[in-house]
């Protein structure tokens, strides 16, 4: 409440929407397919001022705070929890980035590379492709649409300006980096064994046959082999994806908790 002469003004309003905003800014800079360079920051600017706008007007309220140190920090909260949301879903785009990566080397496309806009450096083109893949997956399974409704409060509780646990948030984390590594391996460990298996014939080949230039023959055959199973595989990469982005949901809840 704000007293001018004998009229006060009731700014909950007001408070309600900056929190809001604080909490879809983290949302919209970090979500996969929308916090990235592809879309411009004024878009997702405004997206977040118009989606707090919205949500303000359904009447939500936020606990007001008793002065400006408890004020930024009910807003870094907001921040911090709109952004962590969207570093969720991230985590699997960066198992896959790095099964990308480890694939490029083994089949010898370790040298192609190209500058991927979302992370701001340069990747291998495998990497890019899953992840550009896993964001249709994610963006088709409406992924986007489960975070902004949890953002605003459906279901459950807003839980505006509320001091959430750290600790269980840093947990929450650490589990799905190791999740991702564990996704990254098993979308590597196809084409690692292979490529394995194939320099070993290879080098036998070299034994018993010193008149072939093996050199010339591994690396063409290498990448049809590689590119073979990546393409017969492609069902079962989209469907690993998927079954990691269902349990999206699950931490989300442990994460609003």
């Amino acid at each position: 409440m704000i007293q001018l002469g004998s009229e006060f003004i009731d700014t909950a309003p007001l408070w309600a929407f900056i929190l809001l905003f604080s909490r879809f800014t983290g949302l919209f800079f970090a979500l996969p397919g929308i916090g990235t360079e592809a879309v411009p920051p004024p878009f997702r600017f405004y997206a977040a001022v118009i989606m707090s706008f919205v949500v303000s007007l359904t009447g939500v309220k936020a606990p007001e705070a008793k002065g400006a140190l408890e004020q930024m920090l009910m807003v870094f909260s907001e921040l911090s929890l709109g952004f962590a949301l969207g570093l969720i879903p991230t985590f699997i785009l960066g198992g896959l980035a790095v099964a990308g990566q480890v694939i490029s080397g083994a089949i010898g496309l370790g040298q192609a590379n190209m500058i991927d806009r979302s992370l701001g450096v340069s990747v291998a083109l495998l990497a890019k492709l899953k992840m550009s893949i896993a964001t249709v997956v994610f963006l088709m399974l409406d992924g986007h649409h489960l975070l902004i409704r949890v953002a605003a409060g459906v279901p459950g509780e807003l839980g505006l300006g509320l001091m959430r646990n750290y600790a269980d948030a840093a947990q929450l984390f650490t589990e799905q980096l190791v999740q991702s590594f564990e996704l990254a391996a098993m979308v590597s460990a196809p084409i690692l064994v292979t490529t394995l298996i194939t320099q070993f014939i290879f080098g036998l080949l070299t034994k018993f046959v010193p008149q072939v230039n093996i050199f010339i023959v591994s690396l063409p055959l290498g990448l049809l082999i590689g590119f073979f199973i990546i393409a017969h595989g492609l069902t079962g990469f989209v469907n690993l994806v998927i079954r990691h982005f269902a349990g999206m949901e699950e931490s989300i809840l442990r994460l609003m908790s």
